[in-house]
């Protein structure tokens, strides 16, 4: 007796609804507006249902159908429905999780309306009986209401798609989901791991549920790259508890920087044991931030500045340097780290054009930098005689701003207290 009740509960179980559903009637008004939807567009994420509706029939209903497999949704578990929506006055939907062929009150589910989006959210009940049932999404146009799921709407659209409940999966989704070292091409991605468990991730622009993903070959992390900047991407990271055993897909989103790495434009050898490294300015950029190593590496940190060049110094000429810079943008953004390494007995020198003055670059990009031996008065003119920057030579140094000058041949006048130059500058086309 207790194997046949054990039997005749298990077949209720998975008992599936025979009987034809009601059909809703959502007035003339769709039909004579020709079949435009109302829901154009409907998705269930982590369940397989992504649905764009290309047309219904002239009473504005229609009943979808899967190739394949059904989309799953497991007991106790919850989704996210979402539907792009035309001119909706209302949108409301049902799923029949108890299987009696009718959508009850308490089986409703409640859509938030912005624009053209519709969201809502629906819950598995952990007792739902297991196998196929019906989940129904109407929308009425702007104006009108929906009465029931069966009720008639004066205008509007009704879809129906049969659905399958199953068990929740034994293999947990990962936890602890969490990005960091975002900016604009790269990210890291973490989670919680559990020991013996190995874990797929994806990342995409989509926000969709993935058919796959990388195999980790780290137990908590990925490393991501190729991003684009100012760019919203979603992440999915699921269990592999064993063959043909995987977990719901976990996901996280974040946006990645628009804060670029500075282009280093220039390493020159100012003695053997320093040297002076310019880089292009950054839009968008606050100050840059720079450091040096024995080794490839980026640094953690570094010395920040507003200016486009630093001067090192304190090197062996003969060893091997790493120079390593990034900018700093609005927000806490920051860059990736821009990397060049050099070993100073190998960089060029600056042009020494007389016993007291030493430029470089030269030829110049973006900052002239001038090395005195004493303070001097500067004077740059271009072929014509025009002056067209001034600076001082104050404690030995000076830059002149070149951004802004169009390329071609100017003359640097410097004039000490006992001493005259004049140095031709070759200003590099932008």
């Amino acid at each position: 007796m207790v194997r046949y009740l054990f039997l005749a509960l298990l077949l209720y179980s998975h008992m599936v609804y025979a009987g034809t559903y009601c059909t809703p009637n959502n007035g003339s008004t769709f039909a004579s507006a020709g079949g435009v939807n109302v829901i154009s567009d409907i998705k269930v994420p982590f369940s397989g249902l992504s649905n764009f509706t290309v047309g219904t029939n002239a009473a504005g209903y229609y009943e979808f159908s899967f190739s394949g497999s059904n989309p799953i949704f497991r007991q106790g578990s919850t989704y996210v429905v979402s539907a792009v929506v035309a001119n909706a006055g209302e949108v409301k939907g049902w799923v029949d999780f108890d299987g009696d062929g009718t959508f009850h009150a308490s089986e409703e589910i409640s859509f938030f309306i912005s624009g053209t989006s519709a969201v809502g959210t629906v819950t598995v009940p952990a007792t739902a009986p297991l196998g196929d049932t019906r989940f129904r999404i109407m929308a009425s146009t702007s104006g009108h209401t929906i009465p029931s799921a069966c009720g008639d709407m004066v205008s509007g659209e009704a879809e129906d798609y049969t659905i399958d409940i199953t068990l929740p999966t034994a293999c947990l989704m990962p936890s602890g989901i969490n990005m960091s070292h975002v900016n604009n091409s790269t990210a890291k991605l973490k989670w919680t791991s559990t020991a013996g468990v190995s874990y797929q991730y994806t990342c995409s622009r989509a926000n969709g549920q993935p058919a796959a993903g990388i195999i980790s070959t780290v137990a908590d992390s990925a490393d991501l790259s190729s991003l684009i900047p100012d760019t919203k991407y979603y992440v999915f990271v699921r269990s592999i508890c064993g063959p043909n055993d995987f977990s719901d897909w976990a996901v996280d989103s974040f946006t990645s920087s628009v804060c670029t790495a500075p282009a280093i434009t220039g390493l020159i050898r100012l003695s053997d044991s320093s040297i002076s490294v310019s880089w292009d300015a950054v839009a968008g950029a606050i100050d840059y931030e720079y450091g040096m190593s024995l080794a490839s590496t980026t640094p953690s940190a570094g010395t920040r500045t507003t200016d486009l060049s630093a001067n090192i110094s304190g090197l062996n000429k003969d060893t091997r340097y790493c120079f390593s810079i990034r900018s700093r943008c609005m927000g806490g953004d920051a860059s990736e780290w821009a990397t060049q390494c050099f070993t100073p007995a190998l960089l060029s020198v600056p042009d020494k054009q007389e016993h007291f003055v030493t430029i470089y670059p030269n030829p110049v990009k973006d900052y002239l930098h001038i090395i005195l031996s004493s303070d001097a008065r500067l004077t740059l003119s271009d072929i014509s005689g025009r002056v067209v920057a001034q600076a001082n030579g104050l404690n030995n140094e000076a830059s002149i701003d070149m951004r802004r000058l169009t390329g071609g041949i100017y003359f640097l006048h410097c004039l000490s207290e006992n001493q005259a130059a004049t140095i031709r500058i070759v200003k590099l086309a932008e």
